[in-house]
């Protein structure tokens, strides 16, 4: 045991290189909601209703991630983007350092480790983006290696709450992981920690409400709205690096069956069992797949040597065909990926006042809230709380259907139509005014909101050279 904490360097030189492979410009949309949230929750407390949807439309929405709003905010008001881009990169470091100490803990070499890590990576390589996310696999590991025979202690409970309070919703993997682990134990001690856990994520600011609205909303609008909720089968249309990650999961169900045939630890085998499972359910749950290949190869290394170049294949090919190309993601010093978000329209909507209820993409309704909420806000974002009129209307939108803007206009209020340029439908002229266009976006504003003020704050803009 003390050789393994003597290699605790090794694991930390590996955290630090997947960090700084991780570290890449932000070109998700999420993570500017979430701090626009932060920028609420900081200033009046967690908020129950949809804030981000015009007034007419308002429903019910608790978040679930809270802790991480508040915090993100407060990083980015305080230090800026790159902080956080830092930040959850390192995050992604250490639950790699983590994934390979316990690897290695468990009894697998430290070549076999690192192969198992870089499978890991791999396999999450969808998920790295500047978002709340990016803790599970930390808090997963974390859980796991709480879970040792006579140490499941106050680690476990400490994890519980601070994970359910930054993403209440994957916080349900520490029930599971823990739960397997009672199970297999049937202590008193286990089932009163498993209990307290329970509790504590329970009690948690936001998380039954926010829990229930995400529940709910994630069977109504299934991915057709949000491609993050892809079935693991979809990596089948994505040539040679999606045959991979199909690949690394079907290893992980035949290592889990594996396990179950050989190991007589009730624990590795149901953890091994419930992770193979999680990782077919979900694309964005592939990662769960490299923990029953790395607990099959913690036991069997020196037992079939065939899986020892099993698991260095599965790192070469890794490597070659997905961990290496990342390595040329451009701009690392740049915190928005170029060309990704409306910049510059936005600039000009900040400087002329349009700070409305915007009608905009999907890809772009964050990034806007976090630049002009409040008091701009949005039909529909990343969050899945629309309502039924608003998906009718993005579905009937999506063939290009003009009329539906209008619709936005009466329906919504809405004030502003912001969208790719080159992307939006012909508008009547009568109805419609173009006020920006540049490379990347286009901004019309409807006849009703065609007031003096606002036309000569556009004017003065334009007369100004901007």
């Amino acid at each position: 045991m003390m050789t393994r904490w003597r290699e605790i360097p090794v694991w930390l030189v590996l955290a630090i290189t997947v960090t700084l492979w991780a570290y890449r410009p932000i070109w998700n949309i999420d993570i500017f909601w979430h701090i626009a949230t932060g920028r609420v929750i900081l200033e009046s407390g967690i908020p129950d209703t949809d804030i981000f949807a015009p007034p007419l439309i308002r429903g019910d929405w608790t978040p679930f991630q809270w802790g991480y709003e508040a915090f993100v905010a407060w990083i980015d008001d305080n230090f800026g983007l790159t902080a956080l881009r830092w930040i959850h990169a390192s995050i992604v470091g250490v639950a790699a350092g983590l994934f390979g100490f316990w690897s290695r803990e468990k009894g697998a070499s430290i070549l076999a480790s690192l192969a198992t890590v870089t499978i890991f990576v791999c396999l999450f390589e969808d998920r790295i983006r500047v978002r709340p996310h990016l803790f599970e696999p930390m808090f997963v590991l974390l859980t796991i290696l709480a879970c040792r025979r006579g140490k499941a202690s106050i680690l476990a409970l400490l994890i519980a709450p601070i994970w359910a309070n930054i993403h209440a919703v994957s916080s349900l993997w520490w029930i599971a992981i823990f739960g397997a682990w009672t199970l297999s134990e049937r202590t008193s001690r286990t089932y009163l920690i498993l209990a307290t856990g329970i509790a504590a994520i329970a009690i948690s600011p936001g998380a039954l409400e926010g829990l229930t609205g995400a529940l709910s909303s994630h069977s109504e609008w299934p991915a057709e709205f949000v491609p993050e909720l892809k079935p693991i089968f979809a990596y089948a249309t994505e040539g040679a690096w999606g045959f991979l990650m199909l690949t690394m999961v079907a290893g992980g169900i035949v290592c889990s069956i594996l396990t179950v045939m050989r190991s007589k630890d009730t624990y590795r085998k149901i953890l091994s069992v419930g992770c193979a499972l999680a990782a077919v359910v979900l694309a964005r749950w592939a990662f769960f797949a490299a923990i029953p290949i790395a607990i099959f190869v913690q036991s069997s290394l020196e037992k079939n040597r065939i899986v020892y170049w099993v698991a260095i294949g599965a790192t070469t090919a890794s490597l070659a065909l997905h961990v290496g190309p990342r390595w040329s993601v451009n701009d690392r010093a740049t915190d928005i990926q170029a060309n990704t978000f409306p910049e510059s329209a936005v600039d000009f909507m900040e400087a002329t006042n349009i700070k409305v209820p915007t009608d905009t993409t999907g890809a772009w309704a964050g990034y806007l809230l976090y630049r002009l909420h409040p008091p701009a806000t949005v039909i529909a974002d990343g969050r899945l709380v629309f309502s039924a009129a608003v998906a009718d209307l993005l579905r009937r939108r999506s063939g290009g259907d003009s009329t539906t803007f209008d619709e936005a206009v009466g329906y919504f209020h809405t004030q502003a139509l912001l969208r790719p340029t080159g992307t939006t439908p012909p508008l009547s002229e009568d109805r419609w005014l173009l006020v920006y266009s540049d490379e990347i976006a286009e901004l019309w504003l409807p006849s009703p909101a065609w007031l003096p003020e606002r036309m000569e704050a556009i004017e003065q803009w334009n007369g100004e050279g901007q």
